[in-house]
């Protein structure tokens, strides 16, 4: 019977190989956002809103609406997770609706709307991608997507940025 023997390159390769593979996942998991800095750090564009198995929404009255010259433009239907527990919903046949939130140790997300409270009020289990959002409790859903218009605006950014700056 013979031997299978390991050249010392190939030990060398294999070894060093393994050792990439393991940095790599660590440094992974380090860097990997949160769902909740998913969910905060990113405006999700409401889709969908389903109360009691039926579509509903979403239908947030707007008054003004700007597109580029390519007729791309920013998503009315906004679902905002303020990192200091204010809340921004799209209306159904209504203007945005405000509220709190919070995250529980569990991972579910408790919604407080000021208006509509028995369609968005509520416990909700999270389900959050860096692309895609659900939110769903006993009697609503929520599906969403990241809005990359605002994501990606130039403008916006600079537009936010003194704002803030105007605040201090």
């Amino acid at each position: 019977m013979k031997s299978f023997r390991i050249g010392i390159v190939s030990r060398i390769i294999l070894f060093v190989v393994l050792f990439i593979a393991v940095l790599t996942i660590i440094i992974y998991l380090i860097i990997k956002p949160t769902e909740l800095e998913l969910l905060s750090k990113n405006e999700w564009c409401v889709d969908r809103i389903y109360y009691h198995n039926v579509l509903i929404g979403p239908k947030t009255e707007v008054f003004a609406y700007f597109q580029d010259i390519n007729g791309n433009g920013p998503c009315a239907e906004i679902c905002n997770f303020k990192t200091h527990g204010e809340l921004a919903l799209p209306g159904i046949n209504s203007p945005a609706i405000n509220g709190t939130w919070r995250i529980e140790e569990n991972g579910n997300v408790i919604m407080k709307a000021d208006s509509l409270e028995s369609v968005f009020n509520g416990q909700y289990e999270l389900d959050v991608t860096e692309q895609q959002l659900q939110l769903k409790s006993l009697s609503t859903i929520i599906y969403a997507h990241k809005d990359n218009y605002r994501a990606s605006n130039p403008l916006q950014d600079l537009l936010n940025w003194q704002r803030a700056q105007r605040r201090r």
